[in-house]
């Protein structure tokens, strides 16, 4: 009789240490993400920045500062999100998320 009761749970292993790492693997990157989207978003607004946003503010074709387009795609954020570069800087950090 004591041979019968003597098996314990702790002895099979497979499928919940397997996923017990993907849940920790997926925490660790979830918070990764969360830290770098604090770190991104945490200070005050470049140079860069600043020139970007004005220039967001009148959308043209001829801006030489920065890859064309960029204006564009701030003036379409600001329409969306509001004034300010937090959402744009939200944009590498879940960028390296999705990759």
């Amino acid at each position: 009789m004591k041979g019968r009761n003597s098996k314990t749970s702790g002895t099979r292993k497979g499928a919940g240490s397997s996923l017990s790492l993907g849940v920790m693997l997926w925490a660790a990157l979830i918070s990764l993400t969360v830290m770098r989207i604090l770190v991104a978003t945490g200070g005050t607004m470049t140079e860069g920045e600043a020139l970007l946003s004005a220039c967001a503010a009148h959308p043209a074709g001829g801006y030489v500062e920065g890859p064309a387009g960029v204006p564009l795609l701030l003036s379409l954020l600001h329409f969306f999100a509001g004034s300010g570069p937090t959402l744009l800087r939200w944009i590498s950090p879940l960028a390296v998320l999705v990759l």
